[in-house]
């Protein structure tokens, strides 16, 4: 049994999920969350260039919106991000010790000890 289940209680799950993109290729700018509260509008949006063979840099742009439009703040954050498929995340669980199952973009690992 590897290392890793032995950090998990007997019988505990662990669930996880892989971000998209699945390969490294370009994601067109897109809006994944937006808020209003009080007066101002609060939007995120987030875009993807690959970096090489497995990896992309992400750019989340965050704004800050006045009820006419008008911009009041806006920032970004960029970061490399290593692609994973499902399947991969559960290869290294099962070679930690850790039994899994995959669905989708899914993947569940339990602690065989009991």
């Amino acid at each position: 049994m590897g290392g890793g289940a032995q950090r998990l209680a007997p019988g505990a799950p662990v669930v996880l999920n892989v971000q998209p993109p699945a390969a490294a290729e370009p994601v067109p700018e897109f809006p994944w969350m937006s808020a209003t509260v009080g007066g101002p509008a609060y939007e995120g949006t987030g875009s993807a260039e690959p970096t090489g063979p497995d990896s992309v840099r992400w750019r989340m742009r965050y704004r800050t919106r006045r009820g006419d439009g008008t911009v009041l703040a806006e920032t970004s954050a960029d970061y490399t991000w290593w692609i994973v498929t499902a399947e991969g995340l559960a290869a290294e669980l099962m070679a930690a010790g850790i039994d899994t199952a995959v669905d989708e973009d899914l993947v569940i690992g339990m602690n065989p000890r009991s």
